[in-house]
């Protein structure tokens, strides 16, 4: 579809059900009737074709985007009934085949808020590859899986029963039809030390982040599509079931609910809604970390990075650091190191106050917030703290606040120095110094 000059004028009303009325999911626009032209609406599932979707839907995110563009597109009057278009959907791992209907009155399509406007569907059919076959886990490949439940295990000292069937100490079975696929021992072990993770303010930070950078349910849809490929959707769809236990057993315990109290007050919200859409943005992420580790051995890498890497930034020895294969450029590092490099105890002081306020000031929070999250889900993530700061600060970074303070402002090196976030040479003086930390680019850039 062609981009429009179109100054959005309208809004999207996204229905979805929930557990007590779990009807089918729609959205449609609202506000086109104001310029004379009927509303659109499209359903959540597939409206024909051989593929009736039952294991497939749209989220309100996918449906929301594909009505503005196709709103757009009918304000320029480039759309009309019996049009078709091909819309990409899971990263071009499916697609939609969307055929522009005929307008029916709003009540037909349960378009309440359109009245008395007529409401034209988009019908569409699902396009994607067939199920494929169960493939085993290569003999050459379990060690390493092996070694990662081991690591695990330690985790779930504090962990919280998720699953019957799994217990700690028990071994890899590899079976292609386990629960959750060939991984199922290792995707319960990491799902138990979700439930009983004793870091929750850095797990508040990283699925804030994560949302920001990536959004963990879109990538969840792609890996979905994979695990078809795999033979493995029936077994994904139970390992989403899994997420969704983690994080009610999350949202039982009493450290849970006493943080969900005091920051619902903080932010002057009721507790039970802030309680809901906190445990939402906490589960995606839980959702998106198990699906990752379930069909690790098929994934391409960037998703592998992308799933993973929040929930292993949080189980990491200090819970700043995802892992070598999230680390960043050799270049992105050795600034890092400089700008640490002769930081003092008071030094990470200033940090703190700088992130506490006067840094958005200069950078946006919502870009500070990206290139945070792009640090834990891709190949951008600094060294740990403990590892770039002098041994007079170690005590210092020890602090929780101090550590994540200092920890966020590594990332932005980083985020600079590789380009996910584009400062001008001003800001990043500006940055520099309200940090004091000094990023050298023209040393970095001749490295």
């Amino acid at each position: 579809m062609g981009d429009n000059e179109i100054e959005q004028f309208w809004h999207v009303q996204a229905v979805f059900g929930c557990p007590e009325d779990p009807g089918p999911g729609f959205g449609y626009t609202v506000g086109l009737a104001t310029r004379g032209l009927h509303e659109l609406h499209m359903w959540d599932r597939p409206t024909h074709g051989d593929d009736p979707g039952a294991d497939f839907k749209l989220s309100s995110r996918d449906i929301c985007s594909i009505l503005n563009e196709f709103a757009a597109e009918w304000v320029a009057e480039q759309l009309q009934p019996g049009d078709v278009r091909e819309v990409s959907l899971d990263g071009g791992l499916t697609s939609a085949h969307v055929i522009v209907g005929e307008a029916l009155p709003a009540e037909q399509l349960d378009a309440w808020r359109a009245m008395p406007s007529l409401v034209v569907p988009l019908r569409w059919s699902l396009e994607r590859p067939a199920r494929g076959a169960r493939v085993p886990i290569p003999a050459g490949d379990r060690a390493g899986y092996e070694a990662e439940l081991e690591e695990v295990a330690g985790l779930c000292r504090e962990s919280i029963a998720v699953d019957g069937g799994y217990r700690p100490g028990q071994r890899m079975t590899f079976r292609v039809g386990g629960r959750y696929g060939p991984l199922t021992t290792l995707v319960v072990a990491h799902a138990r030390a979700m439930a009983g993770t004793r870091r929750l303010g850095l797990l508040l930070d990283n699925a804030v982040s994560a949302e920001s950078a990536i959004v963990p349910s879109a990538l969840t849809g792609e890996m979905a599509t994979l695990s078809r490929l795999s033979g493995r959707d029936e077994q994904i769809h139970a390992v989403g079931e899994l997420a969704l236990r983690a994080t009610a057993r999350l949202q039982r315990r009493r450290d849970w609910r006493e943080m969900a109290a005091r920051m619902s007050a903080d932010a002057g919200r009721p507790e039970a809604d802030f309680d809901a859409n906190v445990a939402d943005l906490v589960g995606t992420m839980f959702r998106s970390a198990l699906v990752g580790i379930a069909l690790a051995d098929v994934l391409p890498e960037d998703m592998l990075l992308a799933s993973q890497g929040p929930w292993r930034a949080l189980i990491s020895e200090h819970g700043d650091d995802p892992g070598e294969h999230w680390r960043c450029s050799d270049r992105a590092e050795a600034t890092v190191r400089d700008a640490f490099a002769n930081l003092t105890p008071r030094g990470c002081t200033q940090v703190t106050h700088a992130l506490d306020g006067p840094l958005f000031e200069v950078v946006d929070s919502e870009s500070v917030s990206r290139a945070v999250g792009v640090a834990i889900t891709g190949p951008f993530s600094p060294p740990p703290v403990v590892d770039v700061v002098p041994a007079t600060c170690r005590f210092v970074a020890s602090f929780p606040l101090v550590h994540r303070d200092l920890t966020m402002a590594a990332r932005l090196i980083v985020a600079v120095v590789d380009g996910s976030l584009s400062l001008e040479p001003a800001q990043v003086r500006e940055v520099s110094d309200l940090l004091g930390l000094p990023i050298d680019l023209d040393r970095s850039r001749a490295a």
